[in-house]
């Protein structure tokens, strides 16, 4: 496979994370996410610029307070779509 995943340690709370070597995206299956019985939604950021951060954040807010998607939130979609990502397990019955 050739892809490499990095190590994002944590020694306060003796914890480490396996990071995907590619951004996780799953706003164009937002509606499958509100249908999950949760009070919450996390959003881990590790290295995503003040654009990419600004426009996640912007993507969530309107999608969870609005419940549309709009023409800008559809445009960043294909964005981060288009430089590569994942859907990670969620969608693959792992989770």
């Amino acid at each position: 496979m050739g892809v490499n995943f990095s190590i994002q340690n944590n020694c306060q709370i003796c914890t480490a994370s396996i990071l995907n070597s590619v951004p996780i995206c799953i706003l164009s299956r937002f509606e499958e996410i509100k249908s999950i019985p949760s009070k919450y939604l996390r959003i881990i950021l590790t290295d995503e610029n003040k654009q990419m951060t600004d426009n996640i954040l912007y993507c969530h807010t309107k999608l969870l307070y609005n419940n549309t998607y709009d023409k800008n939130i559809n445009k960043i979609i294909a964005e981060i779509e288009n430089t590569g990502f994942t859907k990670g397990h969620l969608f693959n019955g792992v989770l």
